[in-house]
Formats: C-alpha cells, structure tokens, sequence
C-alpha cells in the first residue's frame, strides 16, 4: 500500500467532474491525502464580502483531481473509505447566489 499526496495549488483546480487528464493515478487499496479548498476556492475571508462579487460563477466548487484508479473501468463501483476529514480554516462559508438554484420552482407551496 502507498500513500499519496494531492495538493493541487489553485491554477489546477478543475471546475468540472471528468474531461481533464488525472492529476494522480493509483491502484487499489493506496491511500491518498487530497487537500482541497471550499466552494469559494478560498477567496471569501471576511464576512463583508460578497460571493457574487469575489469569486466568477465558473470558478465556483473547485475540484481536486480526478484520480485515475488502476484497473477500473467505466460502470465499475468504487469504495472510498474517509479516514478523516480536517477542515482548511476555523470559518466556513454558505449562501445561495442567484440563479443557481431555483428554489421556487424546487419547493412545494402550501394548500
């Protein structure tokens, strides 16, 4: 079993799932320590800022990776077992921009 290090800095953040190159290939059963950064990619910092205003709507929840695994195949399952999870800083950060959700149209009105 090897353990492997994922630290992508923020220029490799990839925006979408699948479509790029792996940023680490594995086989089955290694470890990996992924670090990665908020929805925000880290640039909201203080609670005067606006998301809207700091972070472009296509920079939004950066991804770190894909991660290739020897072996599998498309359809196949994967088990990924979380050892732990430490948070990137002591704040955390939440809201609903506009239009990216359309919560009315989500939510069911009362009779």
């Amino acid at each position: 079993m090897v353990v492997h290090k994922l630290a992508p800095q923020p220029g490799e953040y990839s925006y979408v799932f699948g479509g790029r190159e792996p940023m680490l290939s594995i086989k089955p059963g290694d470890i990996v320590e992924v670090s990665t950064e908020d929805c925000f990619g880290g640039r909201v910092t203080s609670p005067d800022q606006l998301p809207s205003q700091v972070v472009p709507f296509n920079e939004l929840n950066p991804v770190s990776g894909p991660i290739e695994v020897a072996g599998a195949e498309p359809g196949d399952m994967l088990a990924v077992h979380f050892v732990s999870i430490v948070p990137a800083r002591k704040y955390a950060v939440s809201c609903v921009l506009p239009g990216s959700v359309r919560w009315r149209q989500r939510m069911k009105r009362p009779r």
